[in-house]
């Protein structure tokens, strides 16, 4: 796990919070560093990574409010991490996507041994990361976060790294996630399950990490421990369900794709195609987690089959929401139950080789 630092504002003279306060504080760094808001004691310790610490360095930063000096020159650091702040260890995480989103996941399932315990958002490196609720099964912690962290006014990457900052903190390296997909193949039937293999990534959000301390080896990207549990527990739960296996095309979106773009998708060798795999799949590895999805199959590719119907659309989501929540706490119950891993997942990630001496 890398190492957190944190660094503390100053209080420049001129301040009109020089005596402390709440304020909303947006911090601004030229070159284009961005921006990042936090709700905040004007004092309170802001938590950066490493990575974060040296780019910053050297760089001109002010505070919107307060004039110049937003930060101490000789960026001293500390290490206790502001309790406001205070992510907790779970070494399971859940990856909502929108199989689930209209439920409330878990409450609405009402399954016994499964509660909340909290809901937080948490300050990352970049920006504030969307809720996360803690919940329990059977006693063991998992971190949950909603439809893959997408909201207004956040980019689908920052959202991602977001998240899995937040799971590196919180120690996790279980991970499982889930979303609805579109089929290529004419034999995988609506309301079908898949749990993909591999995948082809088509999107433009790349170069998405954490930090570069890591080369990814994805040989074997998707963790075949987890996949086979999810397997085992669909067709355990909902023996009447087609589940496949497959590889899982990622394109940007919003928008669905066009005929066109759709054959060039199959004579690639894909089978259904989604938007959430990547880069969440990278992220996974890079802090050393198993990761895995399943994958609700909502619609037809264009020129697969008939033209879909968005009520068709609709009611599939609404209507499998329950069986995929249910297959997903499941499927943690008997993770939660095996101790031992087989998997080589967590060594599929080397230490970059490309570093200045």
């Amino acid at each position: 796990m890398p190492t957190q630092r944190e660094m503390k504002i100053c209080n420049p003279p001129t301040s009109p919070f020089r005596k402390g306060g709440t304020s909303k504080i947006p911090l601004f760094f030229k070159e284009g560093f961005g921006e990042i808001t936090k709700n905040s004691k004007f004092n309170k310790l802001l938590v950066f990574s490493e990575q974060k610490l040296h780019e910053m360095k050297g760089r001109h930063a002010i505070l919107a409010k307060g004039g110049e000096g937003g930060f101490e020159r000789d960026f001293q650091v500390k290490r206790l991490i502001n309790s406001k702040n205070k992510i907790p260890q779970a070494k399971m995480a859940f990856i909502g996507g929108s199989s689930t989103f209209s439920i409330n996941f878990p409450e609405d399932l009402n399954l016994p041994g499964v509660r909340v315990l909290e809901s937080k958002v948490f300050l990352t490196p970049f920006g504030e990361s969307p809720e996360f609720k803690l919940i329990e099964i059977e006693g063991e912690k998992v971190l949950v976060v909603r439809m893959h962290g997408w909201r207004a006014g956040v980019s689908r990457a920052n959202a991602s790294r977001q998240i899995f900052w937040v799971l590196e903190q919180a120690g996790v390296k279980t991970i499982l996630s889930e979303g609805g997909v579109g089929t290529i193949r004419k034999d995988f039937k609506l309301r079908s399950l898949i749990i993909p293999v591999d995948y082809v990534d088509l999107s433009l959000r790349k170069d998405v990490c954490l930090s570069d301390r890591y080369l990814l080896i994805m040989r074997d990207p998707v963790c075949p421990e987890l996949a086979k549990l999810l397997a085992e527990m669909t067709a355990g739960m909902l023996p009447e369900k087609q589940v496949n296996h497959g590889i899982y095309v990622v394109t940007d979106g919003r928008h669905f794709e066009s005929r066109a773009e759709v054959r060039m998708l199959e004579s690639l060798g894909g089978d259904v195609i989604g938007q959430s795999l990547c880069p969440e799949i990278y992220l996974a590895r890079e802090i050393g987690a198993c990761y895995a999805g399943l994958y609700l199959v909502v619609n037809q590719a264009e020129g697969v089959g008939p033209d879909w119907s968005h009520n068709e659309l609709r009611n599939i989501f609404y209507q499998e929401a329950a069986n995929m929540g249910k297959i997903i706490v499941e499927s943690f119950n008997q993770i939660r139950q095996r101790h031992k891993k087989s998997c080589k997942c967590s060594k599929l990630r080397k230490r970059t080789l490309l570093k200045e001496k």
